[in-house]
């Protein structure tokens, strides 16, 4: 059985409902004026990729060197894009390429804890990658997982996260796609093209 057709059984077996997921709630344009940490990393965000537009860039409460921005399609997608520092609990090995998988793996965990606050009734992981693609002359680490959810209102969507290590932080990809847009979502396209800009920009 294909990645996508084990994902299509994982999502329908958590059953389906015409109860629709959370509206996600969308940051005005005002708040592009708010100020996030200045860097080369962060200045290569563009403001649109792949049919997905920039609405808001904030810094992280609590994390002065952190930063996320927030884009949205023509779709009902919530996607957000962070930029943040390696904690010392993923440099367990002197070779940084593992870092990714590791920070990667975390994404379970935070849906356990999400199911333990009765935020989510149910979770499954559809899959959970590590992979390596050529960005220009620069050889990339991508970590990828897709985790359907099904919300207490009966409603299903499909949690995905794409994780990259590039000049020394994180950058991670999540989006939450609704169960009846996931097939055509471009979040993957979104995520790798993201990554390609980043890691070859001077």
């Amino acid at each position: 059985m294909s990645r996508i057709s084990a994902f299509l059984v994982v999502v329908a077996a958590m059953g389906c409902s015409p109860a629709q997921a959370p509206t996600p709630v969308v940051t005005p344009q005002s708040a592009l004026a708010t100020r996030a940490p200045e860097g080369a990393l962060y200045a290569r965000i563009p403001s649109e990729v792949e049919g997905f537009k920039l609405t808001a860039r904030e810094a992280v409460t609590g994390a002065p060197t952190d930063s996320l921005f927030r884009f949205r399609d023509s779709s009902a997608t919530n996607l957000t894009v962070f930029v943040y520092d390696v904690d010392a609990n993923v440099k367990v090995d002197a070779d940084s390429q593992k870092w990714t998988p590791r920070e990667g793996e975390k994404f379970k965990a935070v849906q356990e804890i999400q199911r333990s606050r009765g935020r989510i009734a149910a979770f499954s992981v559809a899959f959970s990658d590590t992979t390596r693609f050529a960005a220009g002359e620069r050889s990339i680490l991508e970590h990828s997982i897709a985790i359907p959810v099904r919300f207490p209102n009966g409603a299903v969507a499909v949690e995905f996260e794409y994780l990259y290590l590039i000049e020394g932080k994180f950058v991670k990809v999540r989006a939450t796609v609704p169960q009846e847009g996931w097939q055509k979502t471009h979040v993957p396209v979104f995520a790798r093209a993201l990554a390609t800009r980043m890691a070859r920009a001077p």
